[in-house]
């Protein structure tokens, strides 16, 4: 893959070309790629991400290995869209890389599409690669082609991005009887290195089995069981510089499909064939029944030139990153000899402060990026290259002017467009400004479920989510990654981000939603030092409505409950109470409950606050200020008292005190949320009495204040609720301990 990335903001731009000039990526953005800093599976797969350039050592993913495995694509997990890979390379073994997501699985089959791209006048194709790496050993794809008209390419690769070795099958639409071997060494370009072959039959007219057999010495290309090439690494020797042009970098599986007749290059195009035929209604398919892949683990990564390759700096990326100023593009990066599909991708990145409120701040890198497609097989024109290069800054410019987002990154959140899941999550994502009404995530819903932190998969970082609420329950939102589990408690960490002078913690939000019901959260809090605040929350982030606790470390012993509405607060919206204890020495169960008319605030089965709808009225407007939107549970640490607002300083207590290897620490041992169920306290509608609250809160008291007798420590509480023939409430609890 190659990228072409066209800036046409100007002050953004700005930013991004000294991110480029630097070629460093920070804490937020740690994984480094082709100039740019990002922190999704694109960006920080192993072979995407270069580790040299990135933010640390840790920062790219780990290679994931070879593992033998044949996929039949028979389920639709063999093949996931890259923004919603989590990085487990075994429920996972392909990923499509682009957007829009043109590959899928149909009735056991992997089908890569490609439609017409009216806006750019070419097809838009698919690719596909394996999630698992590979370093010699047999592929064998039973493949059947797109070539079924001029210009289509269709391809079954091998490749290392980072090197740029590759060794290959493609197909061309002008001859479909006809398949091309190929290798790449360190991407130099050698016209001798193709070799084709007539396999006496349609290739898109039926299945065929292609096999590429690659070991340290040798590679082989068979069709159907039938030899057709095999080629010797002693005959690759470069007679000048002693080196064997033979492609030997670990890599990955790959499969694509692509428009060669309206690439913009004349080369290319008059390899393909002419010119590809397009309709708007024009969908043309390559098809893969199954991929076996047998590893071979005889890696003999000790050849000299390989090695003494690996420690050369422009190995990895001077083959293929070339800046080259365009008016006010800043920077055109790579459109050198590439042979298969590759995309334009320009990245912008701005730091912006997250507000939770007027005192809560949190930094947060938003990343622009839009994803289309350039191919240029066998040669590049600086003059075409220039007049793409435009068009591509021209439609950035139009997307930022008009806040609209395009089919490649389709999910508006704060003023920019993305396609992961920090801006496509529901309650994170705008509807009204994003790509159409399908491109926001459907909201979760609210489940019946304890969290206890037993499990790793309880909490995952945002970069890894996939949308998979029920096995992914808690969310990191943040980079780095300040939230783990350790010893069967959710720890929230804060550490000193040397740059800005402050700490940066994290944030943590579930992957259900909520809208009514009762959370307990069991939170041992951070409040050690002054400045330090830990918060526990339910909050919409697109209305602004929150209902939370909060606790700051001038106060350890102190409590603080607030609401806001529609991103609203006066001082009535908030109460303090004196717990009599410390809450960072001991863990406490903190409980909000919520119901369409009540939010009530509980500590250790003790009510402390409780608010109706009816207390929220404006006298002015004589309309209700109460939060009643959809949102999520959520936990977070964050100085306060290095906060860029004097008055959340003060509010936090003062300067939040740091030395370099400084740690503070917010744990939660488990959070409950009971489900949207009429059993349960949270399903409370419109034909409930009107009084249940007070019922309610009558009998959560007579609950806990029987069992505080009986000496039981409460887990939780469940109320059943019901109206019998006379419209009488009845109300009854089950206490588990």
């Amino acid at each position: 893959m190659r990228s072409l990335a066209a800036l046409a903001a100007t002050a953004v731009g700005g930013l991004v070309a000294a991110v480029s000039a630097t070629s460093t990526c920070n804490q937020w953005a740690p994984c480094y790629r082709s100039g740019y800093c990002d922190s999704s599976a694109m960006f920080c797969m192993w072979n995407l991400c270069d580790p040299k350039k990135s933010f640390n050592s840790t920062s790219c993913w780990k290679p994931e290995g070879c593992t033998s495995q044949t996929v039949n694509f028979d389920k639709t997990t063999d093949v996931i869209p890259v923004r919603k890979y989590s990085g487990d390379p075994n429920a996972y073994p392909f990923v499509s890389v682009f957007e829009p997501d043109n590959a899928a699985v149909e009735n056991g089959t992997l089908v890569l599409k490609m439609p017409y791209d009216a806006p750019n006048k070419r097809g838009f194709g698919a690719t596909v690669q394996a999630s698992h790496t590979i370093h010699y050993g047999t592929v064998t794809a039973r493949i059947k082609t797109a070539s079924v008209a001029t210009g289509v390419v269709s391809a079954f690769i091998i490749r290392n991005e980072q090197i740029g070795d590759e060794i290959d099958f493609e197909w061309v639409g002008k001859d479909p009887s006809q398949v091309q071997t190929n290798y790449f060494y360190h991407d130099i370009l050698n016209y001798k290195n193709s070799a084709f072959y007539n396999i006496g039959g349609d290739t898109s007219a039926a299945y065929h089995d292609y096999t590429i057999t690659w070991t340290a010495d040798t590679i082989t290309w068979s069709v159907d069981g039938k030899l057709l090439r095999t080629l010797q690494r002693k005959d690759t020797r470069d007679p000048k510089t002693g080196e064997y042009h033979f492609p030997s970098a670990e890599g990955r599986v790959g499969l694509s499909i692509w428009d060669g007749g309206n690439s913009g290059s004349k080369g290319t195009e008059e390899w393909a064939g002419g010119p590809t035929p397009w309709t708007p209604n024009t969908v043309y398919k390559m098809y893969v029944d199954s991929i076996k892949i047998q590893c071979s683990g005889n890696h003999h990564v000790d050849h000299v030139d390989h090695v003494q390759h690996l420690d050369v700096d422009h190995v990895y990326y001077v083959h293929y990153v070339q800046h080259l100023d365009v008016d006010h593009i800043h920077h055109v990066d790579h459109v050198d000899h590439i042979h298969h599909v590759h995309y334009v991708h320009y990245v912008q990145h701005l730091d912006v402060d997250h507000h939770y409120r007027a005192h809560q701040q949190q930094q947060l890198q938003l990343e622009h990026y839009r994803h289309l497609q350039l191919h240029d097989h066998h040669q590049h024109h600086p003059q075409s290259l220039a007049a793409l290069a435009t068009a591509v800054g021209a439609l950035a410019a139009a997307a930022s002017a008009t806040s609209t987002c395009n089919q490649w990154a389709p999910c508006y959140r704060s003023g920019y467009c993305d396609s992961s899941a920090m801006f496509c999550m529901w309650n994170l994502c705008d509807p009204k400004k994003s790509f159409n009404s399908t491109s926001c995530w459907k909201p979760e819903g609210c489940a019946s479920q304890t969290v206890n932190f037993a499990k790793a998969t309880d909490l995952i970082p945002v970069r890894k989510y996939n949308g998979d609420a029920d096995t992914y329950p808690f969310v990191s939102i943040f980079e780095p990654d300040n939230a783990v589990i350790e010893d069967g408690a959710m720890v929230l960490k804060m550490k000193y981000d040397a740059p800005s002078k402050r700490g940066f913690g994290a944030t943590v939000y579930p992957s259900h939603t909520i809208r009514y019901g009762m959370v307990t959260a069991r939170i041992k809090t951070a409040s050690v030092a002054t400045g330090v605040v830990s918060a526990f929350i339910i909050r919409s982030d697109l209305t602004g409505d929150e209902i939370d606790f909060e606790w700051v470390g001038k106060n350890p012993n102190q409590v603080q409950t607030n609401f806001f509405y529609q991103g609203k607060h006066d001082s009535s919206f908030k109460e303090y109470f004196d717990l009599k204890v410390n809450t960072s020495a001991a863990y406490h169960d903190y409980t909000i409950m919520w119901t369409t008319d009540s939010i009530t605030w509980v500590v250790d089965g003790k009510i402390l606050r409780k608010v109706t709808r009816a207390d929220t009225v404006d006298k002015k407007t004589r309309k209700d200020r109460f939060p009643s939107s959809e949102g999520r549970v959520g936990f977070s640490i964050w100085d306060g008292g290095n906060a860029p607002s004097e008055g959340t300083q003060q509010w936090a207590g003062g300067p939040t005190p740091w030395t370099p290897s400084t740690v503070y620490k917010m744990f939660v041992n488990s959070r409950r949320q009971p489900a949207p169920d009429h059993h349960y306290v949270q399903h409370l509608n419109e034909h409930l009495d009107e009084h249940l609250d007070e019922h309610l809160d009558e009998h959560l008291v007579q609950a806990v204040n029987h069992h505080h007798r009986a000496h039981h420590h409460i887990h939780h509480i469940h109320f059943h609720i019901y109206y019998d023939v006379h419209h009488h409430v009845h109300i009854a609890y089950d206490a588990h301990h």
